[in-house]
């Protein structure tokens, strides 16, 4: 009776270790259909606001802050998901867009530990709050940390991005879906 006691624990163990090989976001594994992972998104309360080839944009809020840009990615060659960028967008001086990459930070800290790489600099001179937005707007800063882990890497980054302006990104990346 022991042995098959064992045996249990044993498959038991083996299967939950197994049972999480890609990375996940807001507790849902980065894998599936496009159509399949965007319904998850929809149970978990985001607003799909566009449908692109590849790409589906959402509307949510996620670590504290409301009215954020979810992009979910699927791979070029199948309908694969792999990739889901967070936008906190809105953000219209370099206080608060440090501020919030700051705080974000310190949540993926604590769920990923120390970052793996950290670039955070401005390629032009800066003097002061309004100087380093403008760098920003204009493409002269490098502001990214890394957290690599088996399953995937999360990157977050402060960037301009055309049609949103400076903004905070995060990107989680699934290795085995982004391999495949």
């Amino acid at each position: 009776m022991k042995k098959i006691a064992c045996i249990i624990v044993a498959i038991t163990l083996f299967l939950s270790a197994n049972a999480q090989s890609h990375l996940t976001f807001m507790g849902e594994p980065i894998d599936g259909t496009m159509k399949h992972f965007t319904q998850r998104m929809n149970d978990k309360g985001m607003v799909l606001v566009q449908d692109l080839d590849g790409v589906n944009l959402f509307l949510a809020e996620y670590g504290g802050y409301e009215n954020c840009v979810v992009g979910v990615v699927s791979r070029e060659d199948k309908d694969l998901v792999y990739s889901i960028l967070v936008c906190f967008v809105g953000v219209e001086d370099w206080s608060t867009l440090n501020s919030v990459y700051s705080d974000l930070n310190k949540q993926l800290s604590k769920d990923y530990g120390k970052p793996t790489e950290v670039v955070e600099n401005f390629l032009v001179e800066t003097h002061g709050d309004d100087e380093k937005f403008q760098a920003v707007v204009s493409d002269k800063c490098e502001y990214l940390k890394s957290y690599a882990t088996e399953l995937g890497e999360i990157d977050i980054t402060i960037m301009n991005m055309p049609d949103m302006g400076p903004c905070v990104i995060i990107q989680y990346t699934d290795n085995e879906n982004a391999l495949k």
